[in-house]
C-alpha cells in the first residue's frame, strides 16, 4: 500500500516551502532580471506555476527599462501594457508581434519586452474640422465626469444632461457618454 494522503501532502508543503526559500535567498542574492521565471497570471491545476524556461537570456546586471522597452512586474499583461503605453487594451498584438519570442499569455516577471511605437492616430478632414468655441456659459470637462452629473451641478437636475448633449453634440460626438477630460462645453440656458 502506499504512502497515507496526509503524508504525500506534508511532502509536497515541505518541498514548496524550500522552493519559496530558495527563491527567496535567489531574489535577495541576485538581481532581479536573473531571477528565476515566474508567470504572472495563469496557474496549473495543482496551484504551482509551471517551469517554462525564459524567452530571453538574462544578464547579471539588472535590466533597465530604456525607451522603447519595459521589464514584466508581477500582473502585467499584453493588454495592460497596452492601455499603458497606447491608452487602450486593444494595441496589444503590437507589443506581441514586436516580441515574436515571447508567449503573450505567459509573460514573466524580469522579462524585458519592446513596446514599439503608438500607433499613429488617422487624421480625417472631420477631425480636422475646426469647431468654435462655446459662447456663453461654459464647463470644463474634469476626470469621471458625466452629462447627467454636469446637468445636475449646472441646471439642477440630471434629466437635461440631453439639453447639454444638443447644445454641444458636434463638440462631443456621437456617443454623449465618451467626453474627453479637458474639453470646454457649452452649458444652455
Amino acid at each position: 500500500m502506499g504512502k497515507p494522503l496526509s503524508d504525500t501532502l506534508a511532502a509536497r508543503a515541505a518541498e514548496a516551502k524550500a522552493a519559496i526559500a530558495r527563491a527567496r535567498e535567489s531574489v535577495s542574492s541576485s538581481s532581479p532580471a536573473s531571477t528565476p521565471a515566474a508567470t504572472s497570471r495563469k496557474e496549473t491545476s495543482a496551484g504551482s506555476t509551471p517551469a517554462k524556461p525564459a524567452a530571453k537570456k538574462a544578464s547579471s546586471k539588472p535590466a533597465a527599462a530604456g525607451p522603447g522597452t519595459h521589464v514584466v512586474k508581477p500582473g502585467d499583461t499584453m493588454g495592460h501594457l497596452s492601455q499603458r503605453y497606447y491608452g487602450s487594451a486593444r494595441h496589444w498584438n503590437r507589443i506581441a508581434d514586436a516580441n515574436p519570442g515571447v508567449d503573450a499569455e505567459w509573460l514573466r516577471v524580469g522579462q524585458e519586452l519592446k513596446i514599439p511605437a503608438a500607433p499613429a492616430r488617422q487624421v480625417t478632414s472631420s477631425s480636422r474640422k475646426t469647431i468654435k468655441a462655446p459662447d456663453g456659459r461654459t464647463h470644463t470637462i474634469d476626470d469621471g465626469e458625466t452629462l447627467s452629473s454636469i446637468a445636475e451641478d449646472q441646471l439642477g437636475h440630471t434629466k437635461h444632461w440631453y439639453r447639454i448633449y444638443e447644445a454641444n453634440r458636434e463638440r462631443i460626438g456621437s456617443d454623449p457618454d465618451r467626453l474627453v477630460v479637458g474639453m470646454v462645453i457649452a452649458i444652455p440656458s
